[in-house]
């Protein structure tokens, strides 16, 4: 059953509405994993959710208790389709929403703060998923390099630990290059442990740079 101008301008609102909630959740949901591979399952579901629940206003507690009804599914159906066209449309609008550091960004901010910057740089990049990272939190590919990323957004200098677990991330993900990067400096400890595990330590500053290090 078709939709009606009227109900597609409903389900626009309603995207428009959250669309920075979408846009965060997209760049969170989808991930790259230890095959490699690009994992997007969650952000489809995410969007079943949005729609089932900020549109058609139903709880989730019903979901699998009440049937929806014909147009309702294709309200959603309809719905999920939009929701990308319309996350590409706000970006195309405003290309530079993480593009500017921000003192009072969260953790997760940060690491799209990076991943954002190193995009318009020319590298090809995913965070990983949530818990259970090894200590990184973005993978990055540009040509024949595989850099894999620990974002610390800090308001000290940051220590031992953020190396070590670098370390190990990029064991886990077979990257080429291992790197920390802070919005601060490091302590003498750290880069000590650093040099001699041929770890990267930078400010976000040198992102466009980190081919040159490799």
């Amino acid at each position: 059953m078709k939709l009606t101008s009227t109900q597609i301008e409903e389900i626009l609102k309603t995207i428009n509405n959250y669309i920075k909630e979408l846009i965060m959740e997209r760049k969170t949901s989808i991930s790259i994993r230890k095959d490699d591979k690009v994992h997007s399952d969650y952000w489809e579901t995410t969007k079943y959710y949005f729609l089932y629940t900020k549109h058609l206003n139903k709880s989730m507690r019903n979901i699998g208790v009440y049937e929806i009804t014909e147009e309702e599914e294709n309200i959603i159906k309809e719905g999920v389709k939009l929701i990308d066209d319309e996350i590409k449309k706000y970006q195309k609008r405003n290309p530079h929403q993480y593009k500017k550091f921000l003192e009072n960004f969260t953790g997760l901010e940060y690491e799209i703060y990076c991943m954002d910057l190193l995009n318009s740089y020319g590298w090809d990049c995913k965070l990983t998923k949530g818990g259970g990272d090894f200590g990184a939190d973005i993978i990055a590919k540009k040509d024949e390099t595989k850099a894999v990323i620990q974002c610390k957004r800090h308001k000290s200098r940051v220590g031992v630990s953020a190396v070590k677990d670098i370390f190990v991330g990029n064991a886990y993900y077979k990257g080429s290059m291992a790197i920390v990067c802070s919005n601060m400096d490091y302590s003498k400890p750290a880069r000590d442990l650093a040099r001699a595990l041929n770890v990267q330590l930078i400010h976000h500053h040198q992102l466009s740079d980190i081919l040159d290090l490799s």
